[in-house]
């Protein structure tokens, strides 16, 4: 039976020829010359953070959300999609340190200003960083 669900995830993860680099980087913009100053430093931080968020670090994922929400002095591409998606993650991690905040963030990302194609295409994407993450479907949660 392990074999099984394993190779269900595997299948899952890698049904799409894209799938398999989708997450390998952060959606990081240039900082150009009339970026605010903490943009550069931004930037890095959240190339630092990426990887962490994709191991399953719970701080590091609110802070990846945040910023595809807010851009982050300008050092990240604005993603209300993605944004949303991550907020899905955090929700349905199972973390111990996923608080009543983190549900409002989710509310806040997916419920208001995403149409239901958009919030459609964002619950496609969290399952596909759920499984990546976690190495598991993700699971229901109270939307």
């Amino acid at each position: 039976m392990r074999v099984a669900r394993s190779a269900l995830l595997l299948g899952l993860l890698f049904a799409s020829p894209a799938f398999a680099g989708e997450f390998d980087a952060p959606p990081l913009r240039e900082c150009g010359p009339t970026s605010d100053s903490s943009c550069a430093y931004e930037r890095q931080v959240l190339a630092d953070q990426w990887p962490k968020a994709l191991g399953g670090d719970y701080q590091s994922q609110r802070n990846i959300a945040f910023c595809l929400s807010d851009g982050c002095y300008d050092a990240m591409q604005v993603d209300k999609v993605a944004a949303c998606a991550w907020r899905m993650v955090i929700v349905a991690s199972g973390d111990p340190s996923v608080e009543r905040g983190d549900l409002d963030n989710y509310v806040s990302a997916c419920r208001m200003g995403l149409s239901t194609d958009e919030q459609q295409a964002a619950r496609t994407t969290a399952e596909r960083m759920f499984i990546l993450i976690y190495a598991r479907r993700l699971p229901q949660f109270n939307e």
